[in-house]
């Protein structure tokens, strides 16, 4: 049986740009921009799934892109900070 290398999986791996995707289609960056929001937040504002929003958060998470708080919710990295389009998003 044929194995393939730890770098060759990583270079065909689509989960995280595809997660970055959704994050930018439902504008995750922006809503968060203002501060820690929790996934239920999210959710209820974009109108996702909140376990799917959550498992998708939590990915980015692991990229990354976002960080858990303390206080549960979410917040951007400086990696995520160029994705917010606006400074604040009205609910």
């Amino acid at each position: 049986m044929r194995t393939f290398s730890p770098r060759l999986w990583a270079a065909a791996d689509l989960v995280t740009p595809m997660a970055i995707r959704v994050a930018a289609t439902l504008r995750l960056a922006d809503h968060i921009a203002a501060g820690s929001v929790p996934a239920a937040t999210a959710a209820a504002v974009t109108d996702a799934d909140p376990d799917a929003l959550e498992r998708l958060m939590g990915h980015l998470v692991t990229a990354g892109v976002l960080v858990r708080t303390t206080t549960g919710g979410y917040g951007l990295t400086a990696l995520g900070r160029p994705g917010v389009r606006f400074r604040a998003v009205p609910g």
